[in-house]
């Protein structure tokens, strides 16, 4: 069973386009999970269209910010192998097939993406490579590689790793890359399965030059070897 988890937000401009592209990769007994943060715009009635079984939406009572709200998603699946999904990409029709026959062998599985940047429907401005192969843990420690949205796993790693997402500055796609390529075996797929649409909107800095402070970055790094030292004395005690 695959469980494809999405965290949206004010979405409506591109959630539709982002929906069909999964769903015709899903068989019957899977799932896609939407947690909704609180939407203001038609994000809600958008997804509540489609009518499809395979959709779980979940809104929240409260905004729980951009990785807790995956969090929740991630939490809720049931599937033997968790996607994660922006809101706004494009997935490649061979997305789900290639990560799958990669899964049966690895526990995490990267892939690269190409951006688009665009402000409205499929417009697309140009296209370029984006992400870089760098599966090592002290490679992703010093300088994260791997999108979220580029990124699956199997069921066991999600439920290892996600109970620690709420310490502050740790994200969920910084967790799978620095931890999890500590603890797991990764596979980086060179071919670029989505289509990584960039606009004014964008929740993430993507490709962009990253703006945090050095404190910040300090204490991010920090928190992903507390993480670390976490799972590491969890599975001593086991």
């Amino acid at each position: 069973m695959i469980s494809v988890c999405i965290a949206a937000y004010n979405g409506a401009a591109y959630v539709e386009q982002q929906i069909k592209s999964i769903l015709c990769q899903l068989s019957v007994t899977d799932e896609l999970i939407i947690t909704d943060d609180g939407s203001s715009d038609d994000t809600v009635k958008i997804i509540q269209s489609f009518r499809d079984h395979r959709i779980k939406l979940i809104r929240n009572d409260k905004r729980l910010g951009y990785s807790m709200n995956f969090s929740k998603a991630i939490g809720l699946a049931k599937g033997d192998y968790v996607f994660l999904s922006d809101q706004d990409d494009v997935w490649r029709h061979d997305k789900i097939s290639q990560c799958v026959e990669a899964l049966k062998t690895h526990e995490i599985v990267a892939h690269d993406a190409q951006i688009f940047y665009s402000n409205s429907g499929t417009h697309a401005e140009y296209y370029s490579q984006f992400v870089r192969p760098n599966i090592s843990f002290f490679g992703n420690l010093v300088k994260i590689r791997f999108l979220g949205c580029c990124l699956a796993m199997r069921k066991s790693v999600a439920s290892e790793l996600f109970p620690l997402v709420g310490l502050k500055y740790l994200t969920h796609d910084g967790l799978i890359c620095v931890v999890g390529s500590f603890f797991y075996s990764f596979k980086y797929i060179s071919n670029p399965l989505i289509y990584y649409r960039r606009h004014d909107h964008n929740t993430s800095q993507g490709h962009q030059k990253n703006k945090n402070t050095l404190f910040v970055k300090l204490h991010i790094r920090l928190n992903f070897l507390l993480a670390l030292f976490r799972i590491m004395i969890l599975k001593l005690m086991r």
